[in-house]
């Protein structure tokens, strides 16, 4: 029978005395010399490479695909070493070379089988980085520098990874660059690494960014350190100042010659010098209101309370015609308020503002209402004040307009004219001749006949004097050929006589057309019986989903979840590997660093809970759970709903939304 080892449990052939995997005694065995040395024990049949190097076991085969990398890649390619591996009984090592071969990187697949192989003389990779620690001096900022790393691997085989930069400063790669880079070598390789100088940031302290490695041959972390120097402020009273901090100081001291500064921008180009962002945000104010606005800014002065008179704005106007009106934002603290407001529809103009003390005067002006008569268009105004406080109002303009324009309108307060009306004054109303044209382009419409004769039968090319009474404006003789003068005589004949002319009723006959094919199709849907269609209250609120929480008093209480679906019979199937959602997390990249939401098992927690549930019965579907990172507070909001999906068809003509749907939002909010 089998024999099955101890130590791998392996089965093993009856005859075998070790094990074919690990070299092992089998049971009901001699234990004499202890267990075979796999790596060494001879192949049936030696393997032979290209360059005639013979390999008689498994330690030298290894050795001889790591000295001869290449060529051994390509023999694994080919398939030569799955057909030997296969052929000496080794029918697992076949199996991985063949995996091996199919690898997208043959160097990767190549490594993949000697890990496999049973031998002990390849080391494994391990990964080392010079210079380990680098102090890049006083740079100056705006300029790019590069420095190179030399990576080694002190082991064999091949090494492979990663490395990422958690900072903006440094980066890898030509133009923007990119935060990671990849990385594969077998002996060593040689990293470039760029310094962003749009990047730096002056400052009293160094500036550090970390360099992590990530391999399969072990992790390491660089420190890069550079300085550079702060530029100080060199005009007005605030000269020689350094940070912000003294700007405000002798900002106060001398309010009145400061403001200048800051209302020509003196303030804000130094902080941009320094590669710093300025902390006001939207426009300046002028005079002592700009100090007090950096002030707020810097969270050294308390920003007034400020109050909207009006939240909705409604405007009416035809098409193209420009309105305006404005928003009006107060304070009753004695202090400067200013304003701006944006605004999410282009053709809403939230430009103009006007500042007086503890009040703001905002124009909301339409320079031109859209072409598009008959609606009312919505838009959505953000009023912006002292300390960042907001207000929300909503604008809706109704558009007028006459669709009928273009045939006459009717004066203001008048009863609309019938577009048939309209149609007919058109027609009859008075049209200037251009000489030039022929007399068949002439479009005569006079409202009397003319007595003249038109043309004289006797002399055919004699020049054709008539005259024209009645509506049309123009007199004048015309002159025509001899193969045209006949057709225009006749057609000015026909024209001439009212009862020639087409009646009016024919000019409806289009009209009367489509008339016909509208009720033709509204009959036809009448008749035919639509599709039923689904509406919100059409929902199967069988449950067939299940959503549960890593949230108790025996549990990580990271709010990560995981989902159970429920067949017919309620039996419970896994859509997730742990249905209690320990298995899984939510990452959140801020500011190129990468933080998990909630708590993390072995982790410093990368924040604190700012709203969460009393007890994990509160946890459920649809309750929203708040997480405050300490990294740049991003306050994430995280909820987990079931909800209906799309409309399925259960039974024919017979549509259900189904309760299969899992909506994961997230909600991430800036507090810094």
């Amino acid at each position: 029978m089998t024999q099955v080892c101890r130590q791998c449990s392996r089965i093993n052939p009856p005859e075998a005395s070790y094990c074919y995997h690990d070299g092992v005694l089998l049971g009901g065995h001699s234990a004499n010399g202890g267990p075979l040395n796999a790596g060494a024990a001879p192949f049936p049949s030696q393997f032979v490479f290209p360059n005639g190097l013979m390999c008689r076991n498994f330690d030298q085969l290894a050795m001889s695909c790591q000295e001869h990398w290449s060529a051994a890649a390509d023999l694994l390619r080919q398939g030569f070493l799955s057909t030997f591996l296969g052929g000496m009984g080794r029918a697992d090592l076949a199996i991985a070379a063949n995996e091996a071969a199919q690898f997208p990187d043959r160097d990767r697949g190549l490594d993949q089988l000697l890990a496999k192989l049973p031998t002990h003389v390849l080391q494994a990779p391990k990964l080392k980085v010079e210079p380990s620690d680098i102090n890049l001096g006083q740079l100056a900022l705006g300029a790019d520098l590069e420095i190179e790393f030399h990576l080694g691997n002190q082991g064999m085989r091949l090494l492979y990874g990663s490395v990422v930069s958690d900072c903006k400063w440094l980066s890898f790669g030509e133009g923007p660059g990119a935060s990671q880079k990849l990385f594969q070598f077998g002996a060593d390789a040689v990293l470039a690494v760029r310094v962003r100088g749009k990047h730096l940031r002056g400052g009293n302290k160094p500036m550090e960014g970390r360099l992590i490695f990530d391999s399969n041959g072990g992790s390491i972390i660089v420190a890069v350190r550079a300085y550079v120097p702060i530029a100080p402020f060199t005009e007005g009273v605030l000269a020689g100042s350094t940070t912000p901090r003294q700007i405000a100081e002798k900002a106060k001291a001398a309010p009145k010659e400061a403001a200048a500064l800051f209302e020509k921008g003196a303030v804000a180009n130094w902080f941009q010098r320094n590669g710093w962002s300025y902390p006001v945000q939207g426009p300046s104010v002028g005079g002592i209101g700009g100090v007090q606005q950096f002030f707020e800014a810097l969270g050294l002065a308390k920003p007034p309370k400020l109050e909207m008179k009006t939240t909705a704005l409604a405007l009416k106007g035809e098409v193209g015609q420009p309105l305006q009106t404005s928003l009006e934002v107060t304070t009753r603290d004695n202090k400067v308020l200013y304003a701006h407001a944006t605004c999410d529809q282009l053709w809403v103009d939230v430009s103009k503002v006007k500042l007086s003390g503890r009040n703001a005067v905002i124009t909301v002006s339409v320079p031109s209402v859209p072409d598009r008569p008959g609606e009312t268009l919505q838009a959505r105004i953000t009023v912006y004040g002292n300390g960042n406080q907001r207000f929300v109002a909503a604008l809706a303009v109704e558009v007028e307009g006459n669709p009928f324009a273009d045939f006459g309108a009717s004066a203001p307060g008048a009863a609309p004219v019938p577009v048939a009306k309209l149609i007919e004054e058109r027609a009859a109303a008075p049209r200037m001749v251009d000489a030039a044209q022929s007399p068949a382009a002439i479009p005569l419409l006079p409202a009397e006949p003319v007595a003249e004769p038109l043309a004289d039968p006797a002399n055919p090319f004699a020049v054709i004097p008539f005259s024209v009474t009645g509506s049309v404006g123009v007199s004048t003789p015309l002159s025509a050929s001899a193969e045209h003068v006949r057709a225009p005589a006749d057609h000015a004949v026909d024209a001439l006589d009212p009862r020639a002319r087409r009646p009016f009723w024919q000019h409806l006959i289009p009209l009367a057309l489509l008339a016909a094919a509208l009720l033709g199709v509204m009959i036809r849907d009448l008749a035919c019986k639509p599709s039923r269609a689904v509406s919100e209250g059409e929902i199967d609120h069988t449950q067939r989903l299940v959503v549960r929480f890593d949230f108790g008093p025996k549990t990580n209480q990271s709010a990560s979840f995981g989902l159970v679906m429920l067949d017919s019979a309620k039996d419970e199937k896994k859509l997730t590997f742990d249905p209690s959602g320990t298995s899984n997390s939510t990452v959140v990249t801020i500011d190129g660093k990468t933080a998990v939401f909630g708590p993390a098992f072995g982790r410093t927690a990368s924040g604190v809970w700012e709203k969460k549930p009393n007890s994990a019965a509160a946890l459920k579907s649809g309750t929203p759970v708040t997480w405050l990172f300490h990294l740049g507070r991003i306050a994430t909001t995280q909820t987990v709903e079931i909800a209906p999906g799309a409309p399925v068809e259960v039974t024919p003509e017979n549509f259900k939304r189904l309760m299969d749907t899992c909506v994961i939002r997230y909600k991430l909010e800036n507090r810094d």
